[in-house]
């Protein structure tokens, strides 16, 4: 055999055996992925339902400064779908005519003692027509024999640097005599957000993003959920009533497809052979991606004091002479666990928070030593935020910190 082709057939064998390698590779991923990590498949790819909800109108409007506000008083047309059929028909009245979540009790104005609370989605979540802050307020009126009204400022995906650029500007428009900053602890490393509803292609889309841009492109923003201003009340009822399917459905259904696909996977399922699954993995962290996907990344910093939007928050909030109290809320798995979960920077950033502020702060964990079942805490075993009972014991457990910090003291 001519040497020419010896070595040509050499660089075949290579090439042969390397794909083969290569094919094995990928076969063996595939089947780690599917058998070890089932939760992690997109729906498209496990073939699950398809499980959303859709509004009729956003519950998030743009604003520069805080990051989106919540439409005061708006009344939304909630529909719940399961693969093709309405399941459900709700009406969403849950944002005050103040443009923040849960019901108005009393007359801010005439209170004895006005209090401004903050935080996330855990202020922010409402059931049975009650949040936490509400509790709080019925808590803090039987502590103290007075009138008590506390506004709940909670707004949900933010976290500190965001709470405290809310917590600097409502304080100076409010002027409460006492500030309580609540946050769980995946709050210390979320960036600021931005929400905006923009039209795409003749479809409402409500974007998140992490720079101030009310109409961003699409590769720097994510889908916060799905809206069609057809999905009306009456709509929905109708559906329903006739066994709840009708083509608006599919069209919504294939929008959340849609989005999903583009957000979180390129690959229609496991078995997919025009997609590398292990380069991915290799390439972008994620198996089912085939190129960058924007997510809302996690803060890069070790010590808070380092965003100079931070500083300009404490700073007006210490000059405004408002005391402010810092409340760690536990969420289940930490409750579970009887420790804080730190991960990354979250220890260094706590302590950061805790230096700027000179004080420290007051974790709700050690308070729940004898929690006979810490899951009545949670909404669903799926879902962290407060049950109604888990608000009465967050409820409670702020009250107890701010009389052992003696914030509940008042000059007679």
């Amino acid at each position: 055999m001519r040497p020419g082709r010896t070595a040509l057939l050499a660089v075949i064998v290579v090439v042969l055996a390397t794909a083969a390698g290569f094919l094995a590779m990928e076969a063996g991923y595939r089947a780690w992925v599917w058998l070890s990590q089932p939760a992690s498949l997109p729906k498209a790819a496990t073939g699950d339902r398809v499980d959303i909800g859709v509004y009729d109108r956003s519950h998030w409007e743009y604003d520069p400064d805080y990051g989106f506000r919540y439409p005061p008083g708006r009344r939304i047309a909630y529909t719940h779908i399961v693969t093709d059929r309405v399941t459900r028909c709700a009406t969403v009245d849950t944002i005050n005519e103040r443009g923040n979540i849960g019901p108005i009790r009393g007359d801010y104005e005439s209170a004895d003692l006005k209090v401004a609370l903050f935080g996330d989605s855990f202020p922010a979540f409402i059931q049975d027509g009650m949040t936490f802050p509400a509790l709080l307020q019925d808590r803090l009126e039987a502590a103290t024999g007075e009138d008590v009204h506390v506004l709940n400022f909670g707004r949900d995906g933010t976290g500190i640097l965001q709470i405290l650029d809310l917590a600097a500007g409502m304080v100076a428009e409010w002027q409460p005599d006492l500030v309580v900053i609540t946050f769980i602890t995946d709050d210390l490393r979320r960036v600021r957000i931005w929400r905006t509803v923009t039209e795409r292609d003749g479809e409402t889309r409500v974007l998140t993003t992490t720079t101030p841009d009310p109409d961003p492109p699409l590769e720097r923003a994510a889908d916060t959920y799905v809206v069609d201003a057809r999905a009306t009340g009456d709509w929905c009822r109708d559906t329903l009533a006739a066994g709840g399917r009708s083509p608006l459905v599919d069209r919504l259904a294939e929008r959340y497809r849609n989005i999903a696909k583009g957000a979180l996977h390129t690959s229609d399922g496991i078995l997919d052979p025009g997609h590398s699954f292990l380069l991915s993995r290799i390439l972008y962290g994620n198996p089912f991606l085939t190129e960058p996907r924007f997510r809302v990344p996690k803060l890069d910093l070790d010590d808070f004091r380092d965003d100079p939007g931070f500083r300009a928050a404490v700073e007006r909030l210490q000059a405004s002479g408002v005391p402010v109290v810092l409340v760690h809320l536990p969420i289940y798995p930490e409750v579970l666990a009887g420790e804080i979960q730190f991960r990354g920077s979250d220890r260094a950033l706590w302590d950061s928070l805790e230096a700027a502020f000179g004080q420290p702060v007051e974790s709700l964990l050690p308070r729940w030593p004898d929690l006979p079942d810490p899951a009545v805490m949670n909404a669903s075993p799926q879902d962290y935020h407060p049950s109604p009972r888990g608000m009465a014991i967050i409820a409670d457990g702020i009250l107890q910190v701010l009389r052992d910090r003696g914030a509940l003291d008042r000059p007679q």
